[in-house]
């Protein structure tokens, strides 16, 4: 029976996933806004996405009636913007446009900056393509060795620029300035007219000083906050409970406790929370997974925090690994060692950059681990529209990365039987990379002196003999195996908490065997 306190802990702790999810978006959303990428926001993305089908279809239009009719400005824009199609046309217009109009620098506004940038974006993109044109397996080897993730547009078209008219490339003849303000001026129009979503204003900056701005129109106000609540709805972060998840039944929503308040998880996702069945069964079948109780891997979690201060990488397990810029060289030093300092920097950075893209899921799940050490916790579920049970959090899950699920024990151990054993060895060869094999081969294969002595090796030292485990399928689970199977040859327990997963065996039979109830063939496909 849960007392009081236990379930105002859990109440207190959902708040805090509530109110850090919601800070998150907006802290998210703001840096964003100060870097000029609004349209990379919630509401700015989601924006874009929703209008670009009228821009397209509006720029399109426009394409059709230029090959109908004659005059200076049809030929000016058929010679540089109806070139390029419709789709990048209309993303590079919407994307500057959101880009400055939301920036919290105050300038990104003024509508002669937004005309510029837009017709530089349109530039760069014609340029690329006519390099790729004239040298396509020079420019293909430039993009693979020169485009950094990290870098954006303006970097990546400057070194394939740079290199390629070194190769004797006729070079790209830059548009004049006259010839950019009105390309710009005419996709901030098109977006404009067809969005209604921003309008041209003049304030007055000075006595003499007027500035010509871009703004939204309250339509696009409402629209954008619309967007905002609804993001903030769903933007709760998803963990682990730290009591039994609330059951689901026909009257109230299950899993967290405050689900009722912000309706952020449905009984079946993606959908009005209804399902087509009437019985009970798939309540009581949720609300039997969800009553699990799980506790973390103390192994394993002792091997990853060591890998991480260390900064070792192992299968999806990816901590950030710090490549040191080295010091600026002496001021008097010549202009070639200058040069190749610039350029180890610039790898430095690079390198870093992706080091944090690539290490976001370990950084998230590790943060997690810490704030669950020495306590027992349980997943909520539901699902999803096919019939299919998925844990609700993403992080600490039964269906998690091969890491992720290392990190997870039983709470409530079994005594272990000869049988269960097996089960054991099974889980150590599969996960080692045997999950072709027959049952009697994977029991087999543990049995074999020289891995008894692999198994036992890597749980006395594992990160001395951090090689002979690192490149098994799963090495997370397969170390999670080993460290139970140890424990349970030497006699240091004989309960086991460990998770053993078996894959479907003639899924067809297991669906058809559920469905009949027939309890022969049940068991022969593992079900």
């Amino acid at each position: 029976m849960l007392t009081e306190k236990q379930i105002e802990d859990q109440q207190e702790f959902e708040r805090k996933c509530i109110s850090g999810g919601i800070e998150k978006l907006r802290l998210n959303t703001k840096k964003l806004e100060d870097q000029t990428y609004a349209s990379a926001t919630v509401y700015g993305s989601a924006s874009i996405t929703a209008i670009l089908p009228t821009i397209i279809k509006a720029i399109d239009d426009k394409k059709e009636h230029s090959r109908k009719h004659a005059g200076r400005d049809v030929a000016f824009l058929n010679q540089y913007l109806f070139p390029v199609d419709s789709e990048t046309l209309s993303l590079i217009t919407g994307k500057v446009i959101f880009d400055h109009v939301f920036s919290s620098r105050k300038a990104k506004h003024r509508v002669e900056n937004i005309i510029t940038s837009i017709a530089t974006a349109i530039e760069a993109e014609c340029q690329l393509k006519y390099y790729d044109e004239k040298a396509p397996a020079l420019f293909a080897t430039l993009k693979k060795n020169y485009w950094h993730e990290s870098k954006g547009t303006a970097y990546k078209r400057k070194s394939i620029q740079t290199t390629i008219h070194k190769c004797g490339i006729t070079p790209w003849i830059s548009w004049s300035k006259t010839v950019k303000n009105k390309l710009g001026a005419w996709c901030v129009d098109v977006f404009c007219i067809n969005t209604k979503w921003f309008e041209r204003i003049v304030v007055m900056a000075s006595k003499n000083n007027k500035l010509n701005l871009l703004v939204p129109t309250q339509e696009l106000i409402e629209h954008k906050n619309t967007l905002t609540k609804i993001a903030e709805t769903f933007s709760p972060l998803a963990k682990p409970m730290l009591i039994k998840p609330r059951n689901w039944n026909p009257l109230q929503d299950g899993g967290y406790l405050l689900n009722d308040l912000n309706k952020c998880h449905n009984f079946v996702r993606k959908t009005d929370g209804a399902y087509i069945q009437e019985e009970e069964l798939p309540y009581q079948f949720i609300n039997t997974l969800q009553s699990v109780k799980y506790k973390l891997n103390d192994f394993i979690v002792k091997v990853a925090e060591e890998l991480e201060e260390r900064e070792i990488e192992v299968g999806k397990f990816k901590p950030i690994v710090n490549h040191p810029i080295q010091p600026k060289p002496h001021e008097d030093a010549s202009k070639e060692v200058w040069t190749e300092w610039k350029r180890s920097k610039t790898k430095a950075m690079n390198k870093q950059a992706a080091e944090v893209r690539k290490s976001c899921r370990t950084r998230m799940t590790m943060n997690v681990v810490r704030e669950f050490k020495g306590k027992d916790f349980y997943i909520p579920f539901s699902f999803d529209y096919r019939g299919r049970a998925y844990p609700i959090p993403s992080v600490l899950s039964i269906q998690d990365t091969d890491f992720g699920k290392s990190l997870i024990l039983f709470s409530e151990g079994a005594k272990i039987t000869p049988k269960g054993l097996e089960w054991i060895k099974f889980q150590l060869a599969t996960t080692y990379g045997l999950d072709k094999a027959t049952m009697q081969e994977r029991l087999e294969w543990v049995s074999i002196p020289a891995n008894q002595d692999l198994v036992f090796r890597i749980v006395k030292d594992p990160i001395k003999y951090i090689a002979d485990w690192e490149n098994a399928d799963e090495p997370w689970l397969f170390l999670a195996a080993a460290n139970e199977y140890v424990s349970l040859i030497l006699g240091h327990t004989d309960v086991t908490h460990l998770p053993v997963a078996v894959d479907a065996t003639c899924s067809g039979l297991q669906i058809l065997a559920g469905l009949a109830k027939d309890a022969s063939t049940a068991r022969m496909v593992n079900v």
